[in-house]
């Protein structure tokens, strides 16, 4: 089951459990959480660095063949806050 974090959102107050953010392992059809267990306040989901294993040597996975083979689009910095993309499907350049 995959791991939700969450946090206040940006029209509560707040306590110190949702406004530095908890977690929770629920199963991804169940609903999202709403309040805080704590002071019963609003929060939101938020976007986490999602985690996985692979038994092939980082060189592999990341090679540009095999990022492309999965699906999966690569970028590298080319300046500060400016990505070119070296393999994969989607836009060429990415920018804040």
């Amino acid at each position: 089951m995959p791991i939700y974090e969450y946090r206040r959102s940006k029209t509560s107050s707040g306590c110190d459990v949702c406004v530095d953010g908890f977690e929770a392992v629920h199963k991804m059809s169940d609903p999202r959480i709403t309040s805080c267990p704590e002071c019963d306040g609003e929060v939101e989901r938020v976007m986490s660095v999602a985690s996985f294993s692979t038994r092939e040597p980082s060189a592999t996975t990341l090679a540009h063949a095999n990022v492309e083979k999965k699906g999966f689009t690569r970028y590298e910095r080319a300046g500060p806050g400016s990505y070119v993309k070296t393999a994969g499907n989607g836009p060429t350049t990415l920018s804040r």
